[in-house]
């Protein structure tokens, strides 16, 4: 599948990464942290993660994550009292559109909060079959284990959220390498 005209002007190097590497796309609270960090213990590979659906960070392979614009907007009122619920339904029709049409040429999982938050077995079982990597039993439950909000909640308390910067073009690019990174947030892992 071609890579977007978008990478046509990067540095080869960044170029090469990018064709190499898997991203995950999620509005905030919409589980795509811990999809990140499970794709990227899963692939033991670079995964970009964005919450934009900016053409620049869709790269590879696509996670991405959604979840009913309610429970977005319940879970940001918590740490944002000015969200308005019409800019949370505007920016997840966007996002959700955007996956829509990116699916006609590219692999795309849609993976619903919903359906993986009481079962997180699930939510690594998804992601592995797509990105084609078997799993024992053992090695499903570890990851699981390890990738939960109580368990995010710790490393954010702990400090434990680095990225690798790399230059771009325009302007410096975030690749995330770290399978235990936090995201941009500043420490809300979910």
């Amino acid at each position: 599948k071609k890579i977007p005209e978008v990478f046509d002007n990067l540095d080869p190097e960044i170029l090469k990464m990018r064709k190499r590497a898997a991203c995950c796309i999620g509005f905030q609270r919409t589980g795509s942290t811990v999809a990140w960090q499970i794709g990227a213990n899963i692939l033991k590979k670079d995964i970009v993660k964005s919450h934009e659906a900016s053409e620049n960070r869709l790269i590879g392979s696509i996670l991405y994550t959604y979840r009913d614009p309610r429970d977005v907007f319940i879970s940001m009122k918590r740490i944002n009292k000015e969200i308005k619920i019409d800019f949370i339904n505007a920016k997840l029709i966007e996002i959700h559109k955007k996956m829509n049409h990116i699916k006609e040429d590219r692999e795309v999982l849609f993976l619903k909060y919903e359906e993986c938050h009481n079962d997180p077995e699930k939510r690594v079982t998804l992601l592995s079959s797509f990105m084609n990597q078997e799993l024992s039993k053992d090695k499903i439950r570890e990851i699981t284990d390890n990738y939960t909000i109580k368990k995010n909640m710790q490393r954010i308390k702990n400090g434990n959220h680095r990225t690798n910067e790399i230059k771009g073009t325009e302007k410096t690019k975030h690749v995330y390498f770290e399978s235990n990174h936090i995201g941009p947030n500043k420490g809300e892992p979910i």
